[in-house]
């Protein structure tokens, strides 16, 4: 027999909230402000709700990693920053 291919589950907002570790308000305020920062862009759309997919949420933080990976100090700068000067600015 052939194997029937199982989708991945799709989760809500509130499962995705609690496996990023934020609040669901914050969750929720990121999604209607579309801020990709915080959150992935959703999957999919049941009806007017959002679901996001494991695969699509794995790709995203691994995406995160990659952008914080020089801030982090993982990876040596590719350029070198004169220092700020400190105090206010002069006209």
């Amino acid at each position: 027999m052939s194997e029937i291919a199982v989708p991945s589950p799709l989760r809500d907002i509130g499962e995705l909230a609690a496996g990023l570790s934020i609040a669901r308000q914050t969750a929720y305020s990121a999604h209607s402000r579309r801020r990709r920062d915080l959150i992935p862009p959703p999957s999919l759309y049941v009806g007017r709700l959002p679901r996001w997919r494991d695969v699509d949420i794995d790709t995203w933080i691994e995406s995160r990693v990659e952008l914080q990976r020089p801030q982090l100090g993982l990876c040596p700068p590719e350029t070198t920053q004169q220092p700020r000067k400190r105090g206010r600015p002069r006209k």
